[in-house]
């Protein structure tokens, strides 16, 4: 007579209860690490963006520069002569002149600054501004300071000791979010070309969303162009 052994495996299951905890885990580290992902593929797209724009508006001082015996003092009497002279060298598909609607999102609770609090100024009826939509989506706003170029700004040895002045850029647009040092950002027009605001010694160092003050991420232009990161 044979005998026939019979061998049994144990087999392993999970509860309910296990498998409902295990998802609501899952589900707590995804809510935390998917939108930090998101956030932070946003911000790479849009410094590479302002990178780009920044890029063909240094280009276009340089340009004019060359156009005007190597200086832009001079070469701008209003915002919307601005506007006219960058449009020479940059591709506008729409100019607004100043108070026209239509080349930027108006009003001050259309945007934010990088602390969260609505921005200071209108984009269409600040000053005497003009606006314009760039032919890649972007929004453009021009302003002046001084048609010499002889606004002071910062300490020595800083171009901004000779400001023209400066430029709000919206890499994409109306889109959102609209928030200062994330898709909007601030330039310097000065006598010797276009810089980032947050350069060296023009006092206007604001990169820092745990910080109150109105100006918070003007300076994130710089430390974007720098290779930095802006959380």
């Amino acid at each position: 007579m044979y005998l026939y052994k019979q061998n049994y495996k144990s087999k392993i299951a999970f509860t309910l209860a296990e498998v409902l905890i295990t998802l609501l885990i899952i589900g707590i580290v995804s809510s935390i690490v998917i939108p930090a992902i998101i956030n932070d593929t946003q911000n790479q797209e849009f410094a590479i963006l302002f990178k780009k724009n920044f890029g063909a508006l240094s280009d276009a001082g340089r340009r004019m520069m060359m156009d005007n015996g190597g200086t832009l003092a001079g070469l701008f009497s209003n915002g919307n002569d601005m506007a006219n002279k960058f449009g020479n060298y940059l591709v506008f598909t729409k100019k607004c002149f100043t108070g026209e609607q239509g080349c930027f999102y108006a009003g001050t609770t259309t945007w934010k600054n990088l602390y969260g609090d609505y921005g200071w100024l209108d984009h269409v009826s600040y000053g005497m501004n003009s606006t314009a939509i760039l032919s890649n989506g972007g929004t453009i706003m021009f302003k002046i300071d001084d048609t010499n170029c002889e606004r002071v700004y910062g300490i020595e040895p800083s171009p901004t000791r000779h400001t023209c002045g400066w430029i709000h850029i919206d890499v994409n647009g109306f889109k959102r979010p609209n928030i200062l040092g994330k898709d909007l950002f601030a330039l310097w027009i000065t006598k010797t070309g276009i810089y980032p605001f947050g350069m060296a010694n023009d006092g206007y160092n604001y990169c820092d969303k745990t910080q109150s003050y109105q100006s918070s991420g003007r300076g994130c232009a710089a430390k974007i162009l720098a290779g930095e990161k802006v959380e």
